[in-house]
């Protein structure tokens, strides 16, 4: 087991002509485990889809200096290039942080 220290959550819409839920949740699970798991530990927390709208949420274990905007914000833009498929919102919510201890609560993963 690690510790989750981030939680990255992903909003989209996806193309229900190309895109089952089925297809989507395949494509997510491979991304985490072919992309995410060589960087860091990672596991899906949440995966959702109602009608063209699809959300993510990806527990990811990390420094802080490893999981900024900036570089989430880069990964999706040069990982999620499928079409039929848009991003539109990501936010990153801190759980732990690995420097701080002290501070916040456990989640394992």
């Amino acid at each position: 087991m690690v510790i989750a220290t981030h939680i990255i959550k992903i909003n989209g819409k996806f193309d229900k002509n190309i895109w089952t839920k089925e297809k989507l949740e395949v494509y997510v699970r491979s991304k985490i485990e072919c992309d995410i798991e060589k960087l860091y530990y990672a596991d899906l927390e949440l995966f959702n889809v109602d009608n063209e709208i699809i959300n993510v949420w990806v527990f990811v274990s990390a420094l802080p200096s490893e999981v900024t905007r900036d570089i989430v914000g880069k990964w999706i833009k040069d990982h999620i290039t499928e079409e039929g498929i848009t991003m539109t919102e990501f936010e990153i919510e801190e759980r732990y942080n690995l420097c701080h201890p002290e501070e916040g609560f456990v989640t394992l993963i």
